[in-house]
């Protein structure tokens, strides 16, 4: 027998978890994605205006294909496999609410990894003579 309306309707607490991974695999404002995206196109605006904007038609191709697998998904057809057995752990749940805490987390505070890579990054840029 299957079901209409997707893991939606079984699983809620997974797919909120999911959809705010595949918020940050495309870079969304205030996930862990974003602030590591601004840089490269912030860095790539020195070099090349053509490498900005394939890395912006890319990105819109990500954000399209990612937000397609999970209606597909989380709002596809449901077997009833699906509907009777949860496949999470609680072990499992719990890995997912940490990492999606650090992903909310180092999204609003970027400073607090952005502090380790500072001397490699100007180490780099002034080993390419980018600086001035």
């Amino acid at each position: 027998m299957t079901y209409y309306g997707g893991l939606v309707n079984t699983h809620i607490l997974f797919c909120i978890t999911f959809f705010i991974f595949v918020l940050s695999n495309f870079s969304f404002p205030l996930t862990f994605g974003f602030w590591p995206e601004m840089l490269v196109v912030t860095g790539l605006a020195i070099v090349s205006y053509i490498d900005i904007i394939v890395i912006l038609i890319s990105g819109v191709f990500s954000l399209a294909s990612n937000l397609i697998f999970f209606t597909k998904v989380f709002f596809g057809i449901v077997t009833e496999y699906l509907v009777k057995y949860i496949d999470l752990t609680k072990n499992e749940i719990f890995l997912f609410g940490n990492l999606v805490f650090y992903d909310i987390l180092f999204g609003l505070r970027p400073n607090v990894y952005l502090v380790f890579i500072e001397n490699p990054v100007n180490f780099l840029l002034t080993a390419l003579c980018y600086t001035n």
